[in-house]
């Protein structure tokens, strides 16, 4: 499913999606950011923490990552700083 990255932690990330997720499922969350001028990608193993619905734009979805290899790890901090 397609959605928004709207924030993101070094412990999850939170999404605007079109449909409503159920809370506890086990999921795969990839997103692409901005980082040194090109857009880089991170992937997890994460679980949905809570799906409420914002208005029209669909539901706001938190996601907690759950495994995120050493490379997506080292990217995610520097996507902090």
């Amino acid at each position: 499913m397609l959605g928004r990255t709207v924030d993101i932690s070094l412990g999850g990330v939170c999404l605007l999606v079109p449909e409503q997720l159920p809370v506890g499922q086990t999921c795969h969350v990839g997103f692409e950011a901005p980082l040194n001028g090109k857009l880089v990608r991170v992937i997890a193993t994460a679980k949905i923490a809570y799906s409420i619905l914002s208005g029209t734009d669909g539901f706001r979805t938190g996601v907690q990552f759950l495994q995120l290899d050493a490379a997506n790890n080292k990217t995610l901090a520097e996507l902090m700083i």
